[in-house]
């Protein structure tokens, strides 16, 4: 039942008791008895209200819904480049038209934050987000019960990116808007409770209307009227078009055209950087990481790093590597030395209070601090990127040892600690005393099905090139 139909029924049963209270009291209860003449009067005033009332509010519906069937002038039907078919079958089943409703041009924003920092797109995109702060993020995930919302998700990129080296208020814009294609690709279906039970709410969940893409996120964030204004400028307007082009290429970057601003391609690398980053992190846990603590914790790595290599010298689970000079550490015990250079807060948000409970294995790098932190270490080129011809994995690699007792190989993913940087220049006396190791890297399970996608790619290629 739509929720006006049941305001209106529910206001009814008021009606309803109110007049039966009144005339228990009032007729049959006091001393002047029953009259019957003013009985029907009062019947009909009130019963005719109620119907008024009734009809008022059911002609009101029907005219809101029949102007969702004019017509808008936006009305597509064709299939775009990705594949999606703009002629769709409505609650009936009857084939209509995909329409965006004009309001959608006017965007409601919801309690736009004057934060400090904060740019006025910025403002408007969180308080357009705010009202889908029930809206699924993600179609993989149950739509009765949605893990991660629109919001939640645009929010934790948004933080993310801030904390990447070489982020612009572009970038935090480009970081909201990634998932605007979401707003119109869902649409949300109301369950209604049987009209003999209005005290039941209704039940809301959402289902895919279309295949959400880069353009349609572009269509929404071009309706912001801060977007808007920055046309008014000749740079507003170069900020425009390539925040347009990264949004519209984000997904599929192969696409993205040859005369592309230089920017676009700046901005879709941020973003990439940030999607991996978060897909390692709780977005829940990105709520309580305000940027005051993301830039706490970029200083506390830049002031104290060498507080936290020091430990890792004496460690007898450290190994010394060569060519160039590091040291291999397990990233459990990377972690352990870094927790007690952070401030209460920080630790506290970090989850690195609790370290007896650390996990050793391929779980660590779901780790809440290892995403922020292994982000600045391998932009600043203290962790190795690649070893042995080998990528790293998330910074990290496993490696098997040829020590004195023979070959040492665990399953525990180790960080390379580069050691020839000039902030770890007081320790070089303490790493040249520990002894040398030969390593060999691993390939990870997630390495190897990313080769085995790339050498599969390239065969690909070459039979095509063939045939």
């Amino acid at each position: 039942m739509d929720p006006r139909y049941r305001f209106a029924l529910v206001l009814s049963f008021g009606l309803v008791g109110w007049w039966l209270l009144t005339v228990i009291s009032t007729y049959l209860v006091g001393e002047q008895g029953l009259n019957w003449e003013r009985y029907a009067y009062g019947v009909t005033v009130l019963g005719g209200s109620a119907l008024a009332g009734w009809l008022l509010v059911w002609v009101s519906s029907k005219a809101l819904a029949w102007r969702k069937t004019l017509q808008t002038g936006f009305e597509p039907s064709f299939t775009d480049e990705f594949g999606t078919e703009f002629a769709m079958t409505g609650l009936e089943g009857v084939p209509v038209p995909f329409k965006l409703a004009l309001s959608k041009f006017n965007p409601v924003m919801v309690a736009p934050p004057n934060w400090l920092g904060l740019t006025p797109l910025e403002a408007e995109l969180i308080g357009f987000l705010q009202g889908y702060r029930t809206w699924p993020a993600n179609l993989q995930e149950d739509l009765f019960a949605p893990k991660t919302t629109l919001y939640e998700q645009a929010l934790a990129r948004w933080q993310v990116v801030r904390g990447l080296p070489g982020s612009t208020a572009l970038a935090r814009v480009l970081a909201l808007s990634s998932d605007l294609a979401m707003v119109h690709a869902l649409e949300d279906v109301r369950t209604s409770a049987p009209w003999w039970r209005p005290w039941v709410r209704d039940r809301v969940h959402h289902r895919v209307r279309t295949v959400p893409h880069g353009g349609m996120a572009a269509l929404v964030l071009s309706t912001m009227p801060e977007f808007r204004a920055l046309g008014r400028s000749p740079e507003g307007a170069e900020q425009q078009r390539a925040l347009l082009t990264a949004l519209r290429f984000a997904a599929t970057p192969a696409l993205l055209p040859l005369n592309a601003p230089d920017e676009s391609r700046t901005l879709m690398d941020l973003l990439q950087r940030a999607e991996a980053q978060v897909a390692l992190l709780d977005i829940r846990d990105l709520d309580t990481l305000t940027p005051d603590l993301l830039q706490d914790l970029q200083d506390t790595l830049e002031q104290h790093w060498a507080r936290v290599v020091l430990p890792l010298v004496d460690n007898t689970e450290v190994w010394r590597l060569h060519n160039p000079a590091a040291l291999a550490a397990p990233l459990p015990a990377l972690l352990v030395a870094l927790a007690p250079c952070l401030s209460p807060g920080l630790r506290h948000v970090l989850h690195l209070w609790d370290l007896a409970t650390m996990p050793t294995d391929a779980r660590i790098l779901q780790h809440p601090a290892w995403g922020h932190i292994s982000t600045h270490l391998q932009d600043w080129g203290w962790l190795a990127n690649s070893w042995q011809d080998m990528p790293a994995n998330n910074g990290t690699f496993l490696l098997t040892a040829n020590t004195p007792e023979g070959a040492a190989s665990d399953q525990t993913p180790r960080v390379i600690v580069l050691t020839d940087m000039p902030i770890l220049a007081p320790l070089r006396k303490q790493l040249l005393t520990k002894p040398m190791v030969d390593v060999v890297t691993r390939a990870s399970p997630e390495q190897l099905r990313q080769q085995a996608l790339h050498k599969a790619g390239l065969l690909d290629a070459e039979l095509g090139q063939l045939f």
